[in-house]
């Protein structure tokens, strides 16, 4: 199952936090035992730097959004940190949504500041996300959508 992990990338803060979030939720999803392999997708890997050029970014736009969308459409959950408030995030929020995906919010400090729009937006919301409880909160709600999917479950008498 891939997981699209939508987030702002363009201070060296905001990188760093980026990097640490995603390296430890990939050791809470490895240590999972009861779902198959989770993919993490950082649309950074897949789309070009532009902020540092005006026309670079100009240039592009219509290529990184053909990209990142077409990641959001093979995933199946979306975590969106939303901390600085960030446009783009609140984008393939709305894509997300728009699709009937779940979204998951996440924030080094709280969610609450969030726009009202994301937070209505959200299936849950996770404050503190460094944190070790909330991060392995987070993996076993990451668990429980891949079971969900994963099916078949059991039917009242058809089994």
């Amino acid at each position: 199952m891939q997981v699209y992990i939508a987030h702002p990338a363009f201070t060296e803060g905001q990188t760093e936090f980026k990097e640490r979030f995603i390296a430890r939720l990939k050791e809470h999803v490895g240590k999972l035992k009861d779902c198959g392999p989770i993919t993490l997708i950082d649309p950074f890997h897949y789309a070009p730097d532009v902020e540092g050029s005006i026309e670079h970014k100009l240039a592009s736009s219509r290529e990184i959004k053909k990209t990142c969308l077409n990641l959001l459409d093979g995933c199946k959950l979306l975590i969106a940190v939303v901390d600085d408030n960030d446009t783009g995030t609140a984008f393939e929020a709305g894509y997300a949504h728009h699709m009937d995906m779940p979204i998951i919010l996440v924030s080094k400090g709280t969610c609450d500041s969030a726009n009202a729009m994301l937070l209505g937006a959200a299936h849950a919301r996770f404050d503190n996300v460094l944190d070790e409880f909330q991060l392995s909160l987070l993996a076993g709600l990451i668990e429980w959508h891949y079971l969900l999917l994963s099916g078949p479950w059991l039917v009242p008498g058809k089994n």
